[in-house]
């Protein structure tokens, strides 16, 4: 299968974020990961997708975790959003509205 990076700006605001992600899983991807990275070395965010078979791959939620709490109260909100019916995808920092945030990504 087939592995593409997008690049989505540092200035994008949580829901347009995942308005690109949702977007490039309706073209038969779905994401890997979304981390702070660098492309032509400038600081931005990319978004790793994997290529998948056309169909229903679920919903997507975008949550901010507070990067001031300690790891332990971190992993405890993760915890949480998984014992609902959705499973953690990718957990990392990411820039929104040009601030580096702690960002979950759960399906389901």
């Amino acid at each position: 299968m087939a592995i593409t990076v997008r690049e989505i700006d540092v200035n994008k605001t949580l829901d347009e974020v995942k308005t690109i992600v949702v977007q490039t899983e309706q073209l038969a991807y779905e994401i890997v990961s979304l981390t702070v990275g660098s492309a032509r070395g400038n600081a931005t965010n990319l978004a790793v997708f994997r290529q998948r078979a056309l169909g229903p791959i679920g919903p997507l939620n975008l949550l901010e975790i507070d990067g001031s709490s300690p790891v332990t109260q971190q992993e405890l909100q993760l915890s949480q959003a998984e014992a609902s019916p959705k499973r953690l995808v990718s957990y990392g920092s990411v820039f929104v509205g040009g601030v580096q945030k702690n960002i979950a990504i759960l399906r389901g």
